[in-house]
């Protein structure tokens, strides 16, 4: 049976596992995919992969949507698939001028995505559905901010102060009382100290911040939960135990079916009348319960994992752009993905 021919458009090819994420789509068994790849970088691994390559501004650049329109009609582009926070802002902003050449953008919608680009209006509604998430507080001026981390600190010992809003996790303050001085973590974008040293250093720093989220401190295990779902209604829900907390750079993945954090997938996407394919971070209360540490409104750069794990996220994506039925997979509990420069699996 002879395959549809389907054009898509994937931002942000520059990651590590842009190859996967790219071969995954070429390689589909249920359509004929050609993959047009663009980045930032001249230079990014995914151009390697595809099968045409551009370069293109920033998703926040005055010129962006009018690039990527320019090579939607060059191309024949029928599907986007953004990759970063600010590419998919952009893009659904402009669903309709898309719409108009015949091309789908795979993004939430700008409500959605101006919820859950704010950590604190992330957090509300969380709460507000009854969804597991961090104990926390909202500091905007330098009184709010005494109190809150005052309170925090009293409650639970070690505490997290970052922006509302920010882009790579920077400027991220850990307070904790098994420490002396400040450490810096993960390339600087976190700084752990004692309460003194935030008190007498970086108290006052962070009125440039403002507003802040002030939270308790979550541990591992660490996951990201792949979530693929249309207007609300979850279909494949993906959790996998990160191997390395951070993330970056990748080491792996275990599948973790655990159906508390299906659950938890679920509800989000519920919560957010979530569609398309979107990533959960997940962290853990000092008493081991997973909770919801961020909802990012794109894929994950790391939901390969969930392709080789046997999941076809990207096939359902081209079918949910084209009104045809997704395909309703789980993946086996236990599926190791390793972090080699290209993927294996392992079954346990």
């Amino acid at each position: 049976m002879k395959k549809e021919k389907v054009n898509v458009l994937m931002t942000c090819c520059g990651g590590d596992l842009a190859p996967e994420y790219i071969m995954a789509m070429k390689n589909s068994v249920r359509y004929d995919i050609t993959v047009l790849a663009v980045d930032g970088n001249a230079n990014a691994v995914g151009k390697n992969f595809a099968d045409y390559f551009s370069v293109v501004p920033m998703g926040q650049a005055d010129n962006y949507i009018d690039t990527i329109l320019g090579l939607v009609r060059q191309y024949q582009i029928d599907l986007i698939i953004a990759g970063s926070d600010g590419e998919a802002l952009s893009l659904s902003f402009n669903k309709v001028v898309f719409a108009k050449e015949g091309c789908v953008v795979a993004c939430p919608s700008t409500d959605v995505l101006s919820q859950l680009s704010n950590k604190l209006t992330t957090y509300k509604v969380l709460k507000n559905a009854g969804i597991s998430c961090a104990d926390f507080m909202e500091a905007s001026t330098a009184e709010e901010l005494q109190k809150s981390t005052e309170d925090m600190y009293d409650r639970h010992s070690e505490i997290v102060i970052k922006p509302a809003v920010s882009r790579g996790g920077r400027n991220v303050f850990v307070i904790r009382r098994d420490i002396k001085g400040e450490q810096s973590y993960h390339g600087g974008r976190e700084t752990h100290c004692s309460w003194d040293v935030f008190q007498t250093k970086y108290q006052k720093q962070i009125a440039d911040l403002f507003p802040v989220v002030v939270m308790q401190r979550l541990f591992e295990p660490t996951y990201d939960i792949d979530v693929l779902g249309w207007e609300g209604n979850p279909i494949n829900v993906i959790p996998r135990l990160r191997h390395n907390p951070a993330g970056i750079p990748f080491e792996g993945n275990t599948i973790s079916m655990n159906a508390e954090l299906v659950n938890l997938g679920k509800s989000v996407c519920k919560a957010f009348n979530l569609s398309w394919l979107l990533d959960i971070d997940v962290m853990c209360t000092s008493d081991e319960r997973p909770v919801v540490l961020e909802v990012n409104p794109r894929m994950s750069g790391s939901c390969p994992a969930s392709v080789i794990a046997g999941v076809p996220l990207f096939d359902n994506i081209v079918a949910l752009s084209r009104g045809e039925e997704p395909l309703l997979v789980e993946p086996k509990e236990g599926t190791v993905i390793v972090g080699y420069k290209a993927l294996k699996r392992e079954t346990v």
